[in-house]
Parts: structure tokens; sequence; C-alpha cells
């Protein structure tokens, strides 16, 4: 059976109350109780930061394509008639999502929601068309108390008729308590065996306790409490009875009452009126918290004197059961469902009466025995209670409401999902006429919300550098060769798309363009398309373009939303490590930083080495850096494809350099003219080579970098230049290979690196290497390289006369050792750790 649950009730204004708490362990134990059973989670695009918390609570249950997100037009609270159009038009969409997923039954966490916010509840449309709904059934509260709830806004009162009438025309109500249950059979006229009770239970005793005291006492500290503590959580309305707290906390004993902090936590809780002359936070008497984490809410239950629940009405009352269940001696209110909760406990009083909740709290606080019972009683009531049980109660009567009804409509019609007829729907709407933006709007989330049949997964490749400008860096090779191997053999059902993006525009954009002039077609014709990116999709930002990246930070966290899995190649952390390699007035250090932290806010990172990853493990933890709960940090290796020669061209005098590094040995350094290549050392040494009168030349190949002002004038006024010393600021992939097949020895002397890939460029020309002895550089080349230490110019001249001494005698360490693999291969390594990345995620 294919059951898909709208989850809103745990993605609006619920979600920081019972009722978002009970959607989220229900339906996790729901999943997970139910393995023989399909599940879609149905979200409601407008409510971005819920999309990612639940995303991450259903991670390794639910696989992530389950998670299926449609896009509302906002603004669509029905608490104003100017939405009412909007209102409409978000019904039809979300019917046809839900419809578009073939349901078996359909689940609705929480009905009454959406006249404050964009969320968009309704039955409508599910009824009689062979899918069984059912509702997730919590009180009757406002139609109980009209007075209170209902009489002071009529708009209001309409909304709330509408879905009590919706909730009588389900096929299934799930309640929360034998209260609950009760009160819809006789308020409700909903016929018994319709209604269901499930009950509940609490999930935060599976949280990490692990915690020792001092995490908690500094969680107690940052909240403002000083002292042993009351505590009281849940809402702030009327019927929860705060006021008559207080009320109790103001008539203990005034010795008590100083010793003891009164602390009310949870959301939307403003009682100023009710606690003057008490002070507000702070080291003040009462402390009144605001929306607390998970973890924090566990210190409070774990470390508070008692815990006190005065609510007048409830449908279940899950605070005491978490309170019960982490040894909180708990006191709670002897109304409506709570004696459910609390058993035969002898902390329950009447909450209509201050004195006695006074009388009870000053008996915790001071008779040891009393709280001693009160904390067994409550273990073992707690564990009366279970997810477990309340998921296979409910998979129980979903099993028998979906036989029933196809037994009772054996010929039910089916949903027509047909965008065509969603449209036309929404174009019979006859309310008033939409405005042009309102149109605009209602085509951009029908389009994000249905893909395009038959459409094929997407593999988006971001080359935003590439696009604007070749920067012609290790990177943009890198690109270039990637993106090249992708499109030539694009990955098994996945359809491969170059993308872009800009400063100053967000979204990313199709690179049609360039892609036309990669193929040697006609441009003019390609339109450069915004990008349309579904579930199942895949974002390799491979491509390395930091401002711009920063700024489409929001689009990309959508991306994710929207169940796109966004991954990044690292090149390396080097900016970071080594910040005087860099001028200081460009802040280098601090833009990669800033880079680096949008790219732990994504699925994974894909390092160009293992070392790279590890670096950035390494720094995460360090540093504290804020990335995404499930973020994976992995590796792959770069390829060699010169022979190819992408670039073409040769130099006049190219006949006459290749003659002249014919004539002695050659030592060849392949990069920027940059501090971090290790340049200076290099030139240091074969000076003092030179001064031996040792007959090697040495082979610089890049163009000029930044802070070698000084190197750079040595370099190009050097005695030996044109001789002994070559400097080629500017060489085509054909003459760099030419001048790999020429040279003696490629030597690698950077103080550090990504990967190193004239490593592999020796390699492929079986060009000897001397390596500086680098984690990557021994990752990399193994025991194909000769490794050298230190930093002075003796350091590696005696290096080159080992290695050469070595050489003279075929003893030299052979680059034919090292396997490296081509562009392909490595596009392909990428590819696979992707994809091995993405069904983790999922």
């Amino acid at each position: 059976m294919r059951i898909v649950i709208d989850l809103q009730g745990a993605q609006s204004d619920s979600r920081f109350r019972g009722i978002g708490r009970y959607t989220v362990s229900f339906t996790k134990a729901l999943i997970e109780q139910a393995p023989q059973h399909e599940f879609f989670l149905v979200l409601n695009g407008a409510f971005g930061e819920s999309i990612d918390a639940i995303r991450d609570a259903f991670y390794g249950i639910l696989p992530q394509d389950h998670i299926c997100v449609w896009q509302p037009v906002i603004p669509a609270s029905e608490g104003h008639a100017r939405n009412a159009w909007r209102t409409q038009v978000n019904q039809i969409i979300r019917k046809a999502f839900i419809a578009k997923l073939k349901p078996d039954l359909i689940h609705i966490s929480s009905l009454f929601e959406g006249y404050r916010d964009n969320a968009v509840t309704s039955v409508e449309g599910f009824n009689d068309i062979g899918v069984p709904v059912s509702i997730m059934f919590y009180d009757l509260i406002p139609l109980l108390d009209p007075r209170k709830y209902l009489d002071p806004e009529p708009r209001f009162k309409d909304f709330y008729f509408r879905r009590i009438e919706q909730l009588k025309n389900a096929n299934l109500l799930l309640g929360i308590s034998e209260f609950s249950c009760q009160q819809a059979v006789e308020f409700l006229g909903v016929r018994p065996e319709n209604v269901v009770n499930i009950s509940a239970a609490s999930d935060l005793s599976s949280e990490n306790l692990a915690k020792g005291d001092g995490a908690s006492q500094r969680t107690l500290e940052k909240l403002g409490i000083t002292k042993p503590f009351i505590l009281y959580t849940g809402g702030g309305d009327p019927r929860k009875n705060i006021a008559g707290l207080i009320d109790a906390y103001k008539k203990l004993p005034e010795d008590i009452r100083i010793s003891h902090q009164l602390v009310l936590s949870g959301h939307n809780i403003e009682l100023h009126k009710h606690i003057k002359g008490f002070g507000l936070g702070g080291n003040k008497q009462i402390i009144v918290t605001g929306y607390v984490s998970d973890d924090q809410l566990i210190a409070l239950y774990r470390h508070c004197a008692v815990f006190v629940f005065p609510s007048f009405f409830e449908g279940f009352g899950l605070p005491p059961l978490e309170a019960m269940s982490f040894g909180a001696p708990t006191l709670a209110s002897n109304t409506t469902s709570i004696p459910e909760v609390m058993g035969e406990h002898p902390g329950m009083f009447n909450p209509n009466v201050p004195e006695e909740l006074a009388r009870k709290l000053e008996r915790v606080l001071i008779d040891s025995d009393f709280r001693s019972e009160l904390i067994r009683c409550g273990y073992a009531q707690a564990k009366k209670f279970s997810w477990e049980v309340s998921a296979k109660r409910a998979i129980e009567v979903f099993e028998k409401a979906q036989q029933g009804l196809l037994n009772s409509n054996p010929n039910a019609i089916e949903f027509d999902i047909s965008i065509e007829t969603t449209l036309h729907q929404i174009a019979a709407i006859n309310i008033r006429k939409p405005s042009d933006y309102d149109m605009l709007c209602c085509a951009q989330v029908v389009a994000q919300s249905f893909p395009p049949h038959g459409r094929k997964n997407n593999l988006l490749i971001d080359i935003s550098e590439l696009v604007q400008r070749d920067a012609g860096t290790g990177v943009q090779r890198v690109t270039r060769s990637i993106l090249t191997e992708f499109l030539k053999a694009p990955p098994d059902n996945y359809d491969v798309k170059l993308v872009y993006a800009t400063l100053g525009n967000r979204g990313y954009r199709y690179a049609n363009q360039f892609l036309a002039k990669l193929e040697g077609k006609d441009s003019k014709g390609a339109v450069d398309d915004v990008i349309e990116a579904f579930s199942g999709d895949i974002f390799l930002g491979l491509d390395l373009q930091h401002h711009t990246t920063r700024f489409q930070s929001d689009t990309l966290k959508a991306m994710r939303r929207n169940g796109v899995f966004v991954c990044f190649v690292v090149y390396d952390l080097l900016p970071i490590q080594f910040p005087h390699f860099w001028p200081g007035e460009h802040g280098v250090k601090l833009v990669h930083e800033n880079w680096l932290r949008v790219v732990c806010e994504s699925d994974a990172a894909i390092g160009i080495s293992k070392a790279v990853a590890d670096e950035l493990e390494n720094w995460i933890v360090q540093e504290s850096i804020p990335h995404a709960d499930h973020f994976k940090a992995s590796w792959f290796h770069l390829g060699a494809n010169i022979s190819n020669s992408p670039t073409q061209g040769m130099p006049a005098n190219a006949d006459a350099i290749i003659a002249q590094l014919k004539e002695r040995p050659s030592f060849l350094l392949v990069g920027t003219l940059e501090p971090r290549k290790g340049y200076q050392q290099v030139l240091d040494s074969f000076e003092l080579l030179w001064s031996q009168d040792q007959q090697i030349n040495l082979v610089i190949v890049g163009k000029k970098g930044w802070l070698v002002e000084e190197l750079h004038q040595r370099i190009i006024s050097h005695s030996e230049a044109g001789k002994r010393l070559f400097w080629i600021d500017s060489a085509s992939d054909q003459f760099l290979e030419k001048l790999y097949e020429t040279c003696t020895c490629l030597i690698a002397a950077s103080y550090g690196e990504g990967f190193g890939l004239p490593l592999i460029e020796a390699a492929q020309h079986q060009t000897p290497m001397i390596a500086r002895n680098l984690s990557v550089f021994n990752e990399v080349a193994g025991n194909a390289a000769y490794y050298f230490d230190g930093f002075a110019p003796e350091d590696l001249s005696n290096a080159v006369l080992e290695w050469l001494a070595l050489y003279r005698s075929n003893q030299h360490p052979k680059s034919s050792d090292l396997h490296w693999q081509s562009w392909g291969d490595s596009a392909k390594q990428l590819w696979n750790e992707i994809k091995r990345l993405e069904k983790n995620w999922h």
C-alpha cells in the first residue's frame, strides 16, 4: 500500500507546539513499523526552513526522493479575503500533486492549518474516488469554548467550521487519546468505528543522554537559570493556565519561592502582566525562555526540581509524559485527557484551585519521600506509552480502511492528474480576476511542482567561471576536461546540462550558448534559459567561482529543499592554510573560507585527493564550521589526457628551445609563478648548482602570478636566461606535451597542493619526478617519485645531485610506476562517488 502523508503539521506554526512534535514522531514510527508499505511525505514549499529540518529528521528512515515538495502561490493564508483566489488555486495544485503520487491512502497530519500562514489543507476532492483519507484528530477545543476561540474573530470561525465539516467527511480519524475520540463521537456525530485512539508517546528519551552535566549546566546558565527551578513547557494560550501556575507560585512560602526560579518554556508565551514585580530573564525569579531545542528541553527536564503542567484542556498532554520519562517529579491537571497520560499518579491536582497546586508544589520541594514517589510513578507510567504501539494501531486501521473502501467502491474513478486538467480547473475559478503577477506566480509554481512527463533526471554541472572567462588556471583545465567527458559519455539515465550563474541575478541558467560554441555550432539561436531543477536531479559545483556561489547560496538551499542533491568539487584549502601566499588586500583567505562555508551547507564535498577531503573534515571540526547535518566529504583523483592537446599552437622559437633542452639534463616546473609553488627555493638551488658548474637546465612553464615581482625580475634578467634558464609564460597544451617529452625530470616543489596534476602528466610521458615530501604528493605518486624535505637551497640542490646520480645508474624512481588515469576514468570515478554519496543520502 502506498501511503501519502501531508506533513504540514510539522511545517506551520504548529511545528513549535505539540502537534509538530507528534507529527514527526508518529510518522517516523509509522515508516519504521511498516516496511511492507511505501510511504511518501508531501511538504509545502512555502516553509523552507522546516523542509531542511524534516529532511534531516527522516534521513536514513525514508529515501529523500520520497519527500516531495509542492509549491503554492503565496500569500495564501485564509485569514485574508484577498487571498481567496490563491487559496483555491493552491488546493487544486495540492490535490493534483498528491494525486500524481498515486496514493492508496492519504493521511493528513493536521487539518486546521492555513488560517494565519501559507499552509494549505483540505479533504475536498479526495472523497468518493477510491482513496481513503485519514486525519490526525487532536481536540475540539475551539468548538467547545467558542466565546474564547471563535466568536472574537468571525472569519476564523467560518474557517474553523469549514474544517469541521471536512473532518466529518474523512474516512478515518486517528485520535490521540480516548478522551479525544469520545469528543469526536459526541460532538461531531462521527461513527465510533471511524475514530480510533492510537494514543501518543515521547521520543525524547531516545535522544543522546550521554552529554555530561557540564554541558547541561552551561545550557541552563545560557537560559538564565541559576537556582533550582520549577518548570513548565508548552504553549502560551489561555487554556494552558500559565496564569494559574504563576498564582500558585506566588502563594508558595517566601523562602521556598526565593530559592526556586519559575521557568516558562515554549512558544508564544507572553505573560508580562502576570509576572510584573518578579522580573523577566537574567537572574530573575521568573524566566520565559521562548522556544527551545530538543537538547535544551532535555536539560530542562533532567534538572528541574519539579515539572508542572496546569492545563485546563488537552487532547493528550505530551509534556508531562516527556517529563516523567526523564525522571522529573511531575505535577499535572486532573482534567480532560491528562489522567490518561498520568495514570494512577499522586501528582494530579485541580487546575481551577491555585491553592491546591501551591500545596502540591510546596510538598514536592520539601518532602523527599513524596518527590521520590512522583519520580517512581512517573517512570512506570511513561513506559506504558510507545510510538511503536501507536504506529502499529494506525497501520492496522489504515489497511482496514483501504480494503473496506475498495470493497465498497470497486469501480471508483481515478484522479485526472494531467497538467492540462489542473490548469483548466484553475482557469474555471470564478472569485475575482487574478492580477498578472498572480498568474505569473501560478505558472511558476505549476512548473516547479510538475516535472515534464518522461523527463530524465539532470546532472547540472556548474561552469560559472568557464562561461564568463577561461582563467586558464588548473581549475579551469580540470573543469574543461571533466565536462568534456560527461558530455561525451553522459551517465546512464541522466541528461547532462551545463549551467552558470552571475552576481546580481538570483538563479542559474543553462549555458546553451557556451555549449554551442564548445561543439563548434552557431550560438546565435541558443538561449540561456533559467534552469528547472526537480527532485532526483544532481547539481555539481565543478567550477570555482567564489563570489557567485556565495551569492547563490539561497538558490542552492532551495534546490536541496526540492530534493536536488547538491555537491561541490573542492580543489584545496590552500588560502586558509597559507594566507601569506596571497595579497592581503584581496582577502583571499576570507573569500575562500566563506565559499567553503556555503559548500558545507550542501550535501557533499568531493576533494580532488584524499588529502583535501581529510583537510576539509579537520577544518570543519577544528573551527566548528556549521554544516548540513548529513554533510559528507569524499574524494576522487584527477586524470591526464594532455596527449589530446585541447589547446594548440607552438611558439615561433619552439624548435630552438627544444634543441637547447636536449643538450643537457633539463628540469621542468609547471604552474603559475606564485609564492606557494616554491619557485624561489628552486631558483636559489639551481643557482647554487650552476655555480658548481652543473650543466643542467631549469624550465619554468606558467603565467606570472602575484607577490612575485622580485622573482619575476630575477628570472627575466638572469644571466642564464635563454641559456640554462627558460621561462615560458604561456604554453599551449600541445607545447607543454612536447616539453614533458623533452625534459629529463619534473620538479614539484610546492609548499601545498590539492592534487598535483603535473605529476600525472609527467607520469603519462614517463618523465621522472622529484617532489616535496607532502602527503598529497605521496598519495598521488607513491613510490614513483623521489622526495625531498627542507626549505633551504641546499636541501633541494643536494636532492637534485642525489637524483642525478641515481638517474645515471638507472636506479631512480620510475614514473611509469605511477598508475595514472585518463580524464574519462577520472570522470567515471567522480560520478561513481557522487552516486555513492547520493545513495547514502537517500
